[in-house]
């Protein structure tokens, strides 16, 4: 969706290409200053899988974005 839809039309909006456009909002919206990585999926996933006291959970994976 957002290399489709959005980024086109917001790169529009702000005059310049896509990827810098990309880069742009997540240093301005995601407090950890960079989009999420594989790896730090995997974490979380490693994470909930070895606690054997966790069960039916969700863990939100997002630079801190859902805080703000």
């Amino acid at each position: 969706m957002w290399d489709d839809v959005l980024a086109p039309q917001i790169a529009e909006q702000r005059g310049s290409d896509p990827e810098t456009t990309f880069q742009s909002i997540v240093k301005e919206r995601i407090p950890l200053g960079r989009a999420q990585t594989v790896d730090d999926i995997t974490q979380a996933v490693i994470f909930l899988c070895e606690a054997p006291n966790i069960t039916g959970a969700s863990l939100t994976v997002d630079g801190g974005y859902t805080m703000l």
